[in-house]
């Protein structure tokens, strides 16, 4: 018989949030457990809490690494994008192509209730850091108040995950939605400058 390798901790994290990932994506979170996540990479149950604490340990775990991998390839596709408009189309693009691959499945579901207060902070935190990007690019490229590109930046995520299930639910062309959406966000984002005043000569009584 031959022994089996014996895999590093990184190696073993890396095989554990696999097979949780698997999990969620084929059959949904209620089926994520310590227990299967053994099952699947034929180890003692006891393996899967020697690296995680527990269940919502694991979630976190998980969705931080698709996070992880979604900010690394952005941050390098945005590398080539000038405008307001290119960096829009980027960050649509290379979201839903995550999404088409399956790589980011997880990350659009989970907004979710899906755990504990641990998952829920983690969430919260995610978001946050996901409004600060946006208000950053909002108010790079237009001049407009921070409270102001706050409330563009909430709309520009809560849309971008509408025109995701939209997409779904329709089978709509995805070059389209994506060319509306970045129209429309980069429209709805120049209307909340500051208006400038008006420089014309005030007409006066004769």
């Amino acid at each position: 018989m031959v022994p089996r390798k014996r895999l590093s901790g990184a190696a073993r994290r890396e095989t554990l949030l696999d097979a949780a990932a698997e999990l969620i994506v084929t059959q949904g979170f209620d089926a994520l457990t310590m227990e299967r996540v053994a099952e699947r990479v034929h180890v003692n149950k006891a393996m899967v809490y020697r690296y995680y604490a527990n269940r919502d340990d694991l979630l976190v775990a998980v969705f931080d690494r698709a996070n992880t991998r979604l900010d690394a390839v952005l941050q390098d596709s945005l590398r080539d994008a000038v405008t307001f408009e290119q960096k829009v189309h980027t960050i649509v693009s290379t979201y839903l192509d995550a999404l088409d691959r399956n790589d980011l499945t997880i990350t659009h579901m989970q907004g979710r209730n899906v755990g504990g207060p641990v998952v829920k902070s983690y969430q919260d935190r995610r978001l946050v850091a996901v409004l600060q990007f946006i208000t950053e690019l909002v108010t790079t490229h237009f001049n407009v108040e921070p409270a102001r590109a706050l409330t563009a930046a909430v709309v520009f995520s809560a849309g971008l995950s509408g025109l995701v299930e939209f997409g779904a639910v329709t089978g709509a062309h995805r070059r389209q939605l994506e060319n509306d959406y970045v129209a429309m966000v980069a429209g709805a984002i120049a209307a909340l400058r500051p208006t400038q005043p008006s420089t014309a000569p005030t007409p006066t009584d004769t």
